[in-house]
Formats: structure tokens, sequence, C-alpha cells
């Protein structure tokens, strides 16, 4: 095919929807792969997007090299999701977990926080993400580290590129 529109796996998977799309099919799909959601957001006329992890691999992060480095060595398997460090759910790396002397048995586990009664809730929140680190499921997509002003440029051609391949698929499925 030309290009993948798959259902998004949504935030709380440790797959993207290019993981998602290959594990379901058992192969590498190597091609634009744009959920259902950015497929109907596109058709609405939305320009806007985000994105989190891929920024705390730029040059001007405030992100430690050990922490870019983890990163870059990361893949989709490498993330886990768990309540277990402040008590809010959120994806950590496993190596970082690890490092931090947290073991597989704990990230099942859930802590309960009543935010309107513990009031360091927020400054045990803050030192649980400066010790232990998070990263989204699309850690396996981030191979460099970037000046900002590159990494949106390059976002900006690969969007161009999908909407593109998207675009044409269209017209040939449709005329």
């Amino acid at each position: 095919p030309d290009v993948t529109v798959t259902h998004d796996t949504g935030c709380v998977t440790t797959l993207d929807k290019s993981q998602f799309s290959a594990k379901a099919h058992d192969r590498n799909v190597g091609i634009p792969v744009l959920s259902d959601a950015q497929v109907a957001a596109l058709a609405m006329g939305a320009d806007l997007a985000y994105a989190g992890t891929v920024f705390i691999t730029t040059k001007e992060a405030n992100a430690s090299e050990e922490y870019q480095d983890m990163i870059l060595s990361s893949e989709a398997k490498d993330i886990v999701y768990t309540a277990a460090i402040s008590g809010v759910s959120a994806n950590f790396m496993a190596k970082s977990l690890v490092k931090n002397g947290i073991t597989e048995d704990q990230w099942a586990k859930t802590k309960q926080i009543n935010f309107g009664s513990e009031l360091d809730a927020a400054q045990a929140e803050a030192k649980a993400w400066k010790t232990v680190w998070s990263a989204g499921h699309g850690v396996g997509a981030i191979h460099d580290i970037l000046a900002v002003k590159d990494l949106v440029k390059r976002m900006q051609e690969e969007f161009k590129e999908a909407t593109t391949t998207l675009t044409n698929a269209i017209k040939k499925y449709t005329m």
C-alpha cells in the first residue's frame, strides 16, 4: 500500500501507531502511517499537533546527556506505563526505573494520591520526574540529537511527504 491508516493506540500503550501496525501485521510497515484521528483532524482543517519526547533529545533541552542517550538507545518495549513512581500513571524508561532501584514487581503496583490532602504531592512528583526518566512510546523513532530548528524543519518535511503520499493514494482510489 501507499499509506496506512490505523486506529491510534492511544497514550496508555507502549506502541506508537507505526510500531502497532508493524506488530499487528508482523512486518515493518515502511510507509507513512497516520492514525484515524490524524486523518480526521486533517480533514477538519487542523494545523496543530504535539510531540514531547523528541524534544528532550534536542541540543537546547535541559536534559542530561545520560538521559538523552537512554532515549536514543530505547525502543517501545523499553517503556513502562506505571503509577508506582508518584501515584500518577506515566510512561517511564525501564532502564531508568532499574537504575533507581525500582523493580518489575513494583511497576505493577499503584499508589493512591489524594491531591486534596497531600500537600507534598507536587514535590514528590517533581522529584520522581527528576530522578526517574520519562519517555513516550515513540522512542524507537528517535535516532539523533538536533537543534530544535533542525528538528522542526525535518518534522515539517516528513509531514509534507506523508500528506503528499496520502493525497496521491486518495486520488488513485477515488478517480
